[in-house]
């Protein structure tokens, strides 16, 4: 299709410029009906020249959504999968992913559709320029592609430091966005502190150095505009009467010729614009591959990793129906400290462990091994399946969404409203639902709910899935004492084992076994009762 429309285009253009000679010939020699027939025809083709143009974009609508789905779904999927996301957050190296993905697919795609067309269109049109030239004066053949050349090497100059330009731009964009969300995110916190001097300062110079940026760019490409492209642009206007004025003056062609040479040499000027178009659109190209290749490097190197043996790895089984460690030895995602040594233990259904030990000596870690985030290190970990299990991390995480939505994460698990309504007043919630509009309403969660109001949720939550299994890390350090025994009674009934990690003495009267870690890798397995009699280290 793109061929067969470049091909009536470029006819067009040429009938055009034959026609326009024709009428300007007509009008020197005083022939008004043979003027009156060649107008009338050079505007119907000019017409049709300029209108098939626009029956593309639908098409060209259609193929750019299409292959925007198909490429966003294609990086979020990866993003997504295998906890892709968790790494990326982790090794903290990939700046703003979230805008990598959101502003550069579509521009990407957006560019590779309009390089295409320009392609097939330049070729399409250089066929019958060509011919015009060699009608009306070979020498057009020689100076039309020289000046091109011109043109194209100085936008192929010009690329490279646009593109630097470009992508420092975005850096500092999404580095200020980053700033802002942080401070929306941590709204309550700075306003507690009264920290808005430091953080107005730092988002001010993030705000600068965004700014300063984008005056770059805009003060280069404006130079560029000013001396290059004008000089450009003055030369394409000049070129035909330069080659052809004397050749008029002396009565060897029509004024209709220099006439129709014009016309086709600004075409040709459109074909060089075209090609310099290209050239500089693959640059804007290299900007969005720039954002979006490290992140499918990185899809692409985790993928290397998990089937290369050469960093150990934890052997995790989810086909268990106990959480058992077998012989775990693990290790900071880095490899830099190894936190736990040769442990083994089993928690079978109708058990339960509360993990203690000194902070920084990996209590919150080894919940990540057993989630399957931190794998560093050697040893097994048999799990449950994963629809069996539920972690619920010290700050709650909530979605965009309805109260409803809130309490059925992450499972989705269908329950009535009545059934949803007794859960919140079981983990003390019971207006929760009535304060806020009802189980639909839609509200921003994480902030209008107090940190205890959130970790009561989360434990609505697990009443809600009712795993076989759930894994507490500090899900209880924001409640009080008696709200947190009640929580944990709710737990024990409803049939679930349970790992928690605590920094709290009270809660390891909850559990049947006790894990102290202790530094050096070094730990103690008992049960509950034995170490009753004995100080718990749970700092």
């Amino acid at each position: 299709m793109l061929l067969s429309q470049g091909g009536l285009l470029s006819y067009l253009v040429v009938r055009a410029a034959a026609l326009l000679k024709d009428a300007t010939n007509a009008l020197l020699s005083r022939d008004g009906a043979a003027f009156e027939a060649a107008l009338m025809a050079y505007l119907l083709v000019y017409a049709a020249k300029m209108l098939l143009p626009q029956t593309r974009f639908i098409v060209d609508a259609f193929v750019e959504a299409a292959w925007c789905r198909w490429l966003s779904r294609h990086v979020i999927d990866q993003y997504l999968a295998r906890r892709a996301y968790y790494d990326v957050s982790l090794q903290g190296d990939l700046d703003n992913p979230d805008q990598r993905i959101a502003d550069s697919v579509r521009p990407f795609i957006e560019h590779l559709i309009h390089i295409l067309q320009w392609t097939v269109g330049v070729i399409a049109r250089l066929g019958g320029a060509i011919a015009v030239f060699i009608s009306i004066d070979p020498r057009f053949l020689f100076v039309v592609p020289l000046l091109g050349f011109v043109q194209v090497a100085a936008t192929a100059l010009t690329v490279p430091p646009i593109v630097r330009r470009k992508v420092a731009v975005q850096v500092a964009e999404g580095d200020l966005r980053r700033d802002l969300v942080h401070i929306r995110d941590h709204a309550e916190a700075i306003a507690f502190y009264g920290g808005e001097v430091m953080d107005k300062r730092a988002v001010m110079d993030r705000t600068g150095a965004a700014a300063d940026r984008q005056f770059r760019l805009d003060r280069f490409q404006a130079l560029l505009s000013l001396t290059v492209h004008a000089a450009l642009a003055f030369a394409w206007m000049a070129l035909p009467y330069l080659v052809l004025g004397g050749r008029v003056t002396a009565g060897e062609m029509s004024y209709g010729d220099l006439a129709q040479a014009t016309a086709i040499t600004l075409m040709m000027r459109g074909v060089i614009d075209t090609l310099s178009l290209i050239v500089s659109s693959f640059g804007e190209l290299a900007v969005r591959v720039a954002r979006l290749a490290p992140l499918q490097e990185r899809f692409d190197a985790m993928a290397r990793e998990r089937t290369q043996p050469g960093t150990q790895r934890i052997a995790m089984r989810r086909d268990s129906d106990r959480v058992a460690v077998e012989t775990l030895s693990l290790e900071t995602p880095d490899g830099a400290r190894r936190l736990v040594q040769g442990l083994s233990l089993t928690v079978r259904h109708g058990e339960s462990l509360v993990i203690v030990g000194e902070t920084g000596v990996g209590k919150s870690s080894l919940l990540r091994a057993m989630a399957g985030l931190w794998t560093r290190g050697r040893g097994g970990i048999a799990m449950p399946p994963a629809g069996e299990t539920l972690f619920l991390p010290q700050r709650p995480y909530f979605t965009g969404g309805t109260l409803r939505a809130q309490l059925l994460y992450p499972h989705g698990k269908e329950m009535s409203d009545e059934a949803l309504l007794d859960i919140l007043e079981a983990v003390r919630l019971p207006n929760l639902a009535a304060t806020h509009g009802g189980l639909s309403a839609v509200r921003d969660w994480s902030q209008i709910l107090s940190g205890g109001e959130q970790q009561r949720v989360a434990f609505a939550r697990a009443l809600v899935a009712r795993p076989g299994f759930i894994f507490l890390d500090e899900a209880s350090s924001a409640l009080d004492p008696a709200t947190e025994e009640h929580l944990y009674a709710l737990m024990a009934r409803s049939g679930a084992s349970y790992i928690s990690v605590g920094h709290r003495l009270g809660i390891v009267a909850h559990h049947t076994h006790i894990l102290t870690l202790k530094s050096g890798g070094r730990w103690t397995l008992s049960p509950v009762a034995v170490r009753s009699t004995e100080p718990a280290v749970v700092s």
